[in-house]
């Protein structure tokens, strides 16, 4: 009896460190997350799609990239990023995709932007999209 009695208290013990490595674990991934202060990118808009198949020549690519290709659904499907003037490709936050779509729905907007935001982790979460002057 006594052997069950010190096994079940062992057990516990392993419980009760293991739930406290994980919930710390946890704890600590959530807090890994940086956000930057707002800041403003000009670029270009593209969507994950194409610039997946075309990560090979993407800079010469997005000059020849239009608005409806990336209008199309699979093409909105896929998410967006901006094509930096420096020649950086930075993933759009998904919570921002439906600003990027509303601003390409407009009549006088075009691929060549000028946004604020923050970046979060990845992702840059965008507050304003204007054109680029």
């Amino acid at each position: 009896m006594k052997r069950l009695g010190f096994f079940i208290v062992l057990c516990s013990l392993v419980f009760l460190a293991t739930t406290y490595v994980f919930a710390a674990k946890a704890k600590a991934g959530k807090s890994a997350v940086s956000v930057s202060a707002n800041r403003v990118l000009q670029g270009d808009i593209i969507d994950n799609m194409c610039a997946n198949s075309n990560e090979a020549n993407l800079g010469a690519f997005v000059k020849t990239h239009t608005k409806a290709c990336a209008l199309m659904p699979a093409c909105k499907a896929s998410g967006y990023s901006i094509y930096t003037t420096d020649g950086k490709l930075i993933p759009i936050s998904k919570s921002s995709d439906k600003m990027v779509v509303n601003f390409l729905n407009q009549k006088d907007s075009v691929l060549q932007i000028t946004v604020n935001g923050k970046t979060e982790g990845k992702n840059f979460k965008i507050s304003s999209i204007t054109n680029r002057k």
